[in-house]
């Protein structure tokens, strides 16, 4: 399934990103491959990944276990965002980014009594110079909690100067949820497809949101087989058209 909207952008101001919930690289047979979350991804080939329920545990011979692997595919640099921190366990959220870190931030959007939740903010430069705002994060499964977490990432997504991608999953599928309302309220409705359950997708959990008007080009859920199995959720890929940065002076 996919959303386009013709443009006659020029073609080098493009840029592809995914959301990804890898389920920690456990599949729908419950074996943890992520030889095969790395096949789903280095074939989407995207400059930035918001993953998901992802492990970023240092190892003794690398930075993290998961998420340093999975930024070898594309020579990206790994930001981790871990919600689970424990002297044996880093897991959480992460970012891959091809793209240079301008300036980076982790919040903390933990409710009491609540499994952890957390957002990464990202301020990149694209090729072209032109800045790009991206805040990745996975919210929590009550709606109370959603509405919280949505108002702590409101000052971050408001007071943004730049474009800005919104990617992650939102554990909402209701089109007039109070996320939803929120989030449309905040950054204008955007297209929902359907990525959970990866076997036969029905909800529409996971989301990409932009600003400004346009930026957003094309979305499109993966239709690559190997990706029904290797994570309980589907990966949306999308086509953003920046606007080349203005030179003053």
């Amino acid at each position: 399934m996919s959303w386009n909207m013709m443009a006659d952008q020029d073609p080098r101001q493009r840029l592809r990103v995914v959301t990804y919930n890898i389920h920690g690289g456990i599949g729908r047979d419950g074996r943890r491959d992520l030889g095969r979350i790395a096949t789903v991804l280095r074939a989407l080939d995207a400059d930035l990944i918001a993953l998901q329920e992802v492990d970023s545990t240092p190892t003794a011979h690398a930075p993290s276990a998961q998420m340093h692997e999975l930024a070898q595919l594309g020579d990206y640099h790994a930001i981790p965002g871990p919600t689970i921190l424990t002297h044996d366990r880093h897991y959480g959220n992460a970012l891959l980014t091809r793209l240079p870190v301008i300036a980076l931030t982790r919040l903390d959007l933990s409710e009491r009594r609540r499994e952890p939740r957390g957002a990464i903010v990202a301020d990149l430069r694209t090729v072209h110079g032109t800045p790009l705002r991206c805040l990745a994060t996975h919210l929590g499964l009550r709606t109370r909690e959603r509405r919280r977490q949505v108002e702590r990432l409101r000052p971050w997504i408001s007071d943004s100067p730049a474009p800005l991608v919104v990617l992650g999953d939102f554990n909402t599928w209701w089109p007039l949820a109070r996320t939803e309302r929120q989030l449309s309220r905040l950054l204008g409705p955007t297209p929902r497809l359907a990525s959970f359950p990866a076997a036969w997708p029905l909800l529409a959990l996971d989301r990409v949101w932009t600003r400004p008007a346009g930026l957003l080009q094309r979305l499109e859920r993966s239709r690559d087989p190997r990706a029904r199995i290797a994570s309980d959720h589907l990966p949306l890929y999308a086509e953003l058209a920046l606007p080349r940065a203005t030179r003053t002076g």
